[in-house]
């Protein structure tokens, strides 16, 4: 049988999918996911997401059930529990459903955008007003990659990093299209 890994585990894993396929070994990132494909998977709003990402990469036929389940899997956690999460473990999730479910991909970021602080930061989730870096920067690397962002909010998000001591060398996760408007 399967072992059943965990959210950490099986997250590694689909990491190694994305390493395998970007170095042009696609065999061995749909071995990765015909594998995931059969186990229970815990649900985690950054595993789901990155799930979905790795399938979409590579744009097998028999994925594309999947990857509906899995973006209705993800949509029923949103709608139902997002709450109970902070927001930055969503924030993938608007990368990851753009092109299956645009509209919850709005509906997610148009959550996030809300939850933006007004000196920058975003608030940690719905419970919690009070920002950290790293869910900050999260949402700040997502609104960076995602078009049709208002830029004041990707500046605001910038200035507020920038004083948590970010510097123009830690920026490499921003492509660097993107940085001329920070």
């Amino acid at each position: 049988g399967r072992v059943q890994l965990g959210v950490k585990g099986n997250l590694a894993k689909i990491y190694t999918g994305h390493l395998a396929r970007e170095l042009g070994h696609e065999g061995a990132a749909e071995s990765i996911l015909r594998d995931l494909r059969y186990v229970p998977l815990e649900f985690d709003p950054i595993l789901f997401s990155h799930l979905l990402t790795l399938c979409e990469k590579m744009k097998s036929i028999w994925m594309q059930d999947w990857m509906m389940r899995i973006a209705a899997t993800l949509e029923e956690h949103f709608n139902r529990e997002s709450n109970k999460y902070d927001y930055a473990v969503w924030a993938e999730a608007v990368l990851a459903l753009e092109k299956i479910k645009p509209l919850l991909s709005k509906k997610i970021l148009s959550q996030l955008i809300l939850s933006q602080n007004s000196d920058g930061s975003f608030a940690t989730s719905p419970a919690v007003k009070h920002p950290h870096v790293r869910g900050t920067g999260k949402i700040f690397e997502v609104l960076s990659a995602t078009s049709g962002i208002d830029v004041k909010n990707i500046t605001r998000a910038f200035q507020w990093l920038t004083k948590m001591q970010y510097t123009n060398t830690q920026l490499h996760f921003i492509p660097e299209r993107e940085r001329v408007f920070v």
